[in-house]
């Protein structure tokens, strides 16, 4: 039977689950790829680590503007992000909770993600130029 996060270290596991599936997927590969050298990933995934576990955790590891790299993405994508990159990596976020976690916290990352997901997607169009 599945558990509910309880810890960072049950978080990075998530988080890495996750990210092993971006690396896979047809449409968020070539963005992830093209944006974090090989070298970057796991540091990536730490600060990744460290931002959910402020949410889930209230933690204060992470520090930074994830709607600024976000829209830097964007630019870097020639402006091709769209909503079926959200709802793409939404599904995937899902996914990987659903294949290792089920309880309170694992709904409320769910949660967060959507309502996350929903945001970065106005601040990244609404960024963009006329």
């Amino acid at each position: 039977m599945k558990k509910d996060l309880e810890n960072r270290e049950e978080l990075l596991i998530l988080v890495n689950s996750f990210y092993n599936l971006i690396k896979k997927d047809a449409l968020l590969s070539p963005i992830f790829l093209k944006i974090i050298p090989e070298n970057m990933w796991q540091p990536h995934i730490e600060k990744i680590t460290d931002f959910w576990s402020s949410i889930i955790f209230s933690s204060i590891d992470y520090s930074g503007n994830p709607v600024e790299k976000h829209i830097e993405v964007d630019k870097k994508s020639n402006y091709k992000i769209d909503q079926n990159h959200f709802d793409q990596w939404l599904g995937l976020w899902y996914q990987s909770i659903d294949n290792l976690y089920m309880g309170k916290n694992a709904n409320i990352l769910k949660d967060r993600a959507r309502n996350i997901a929903h945001i970065m997607w106005i601040k990244i169009f609404s960024s963009r130029k006329t």
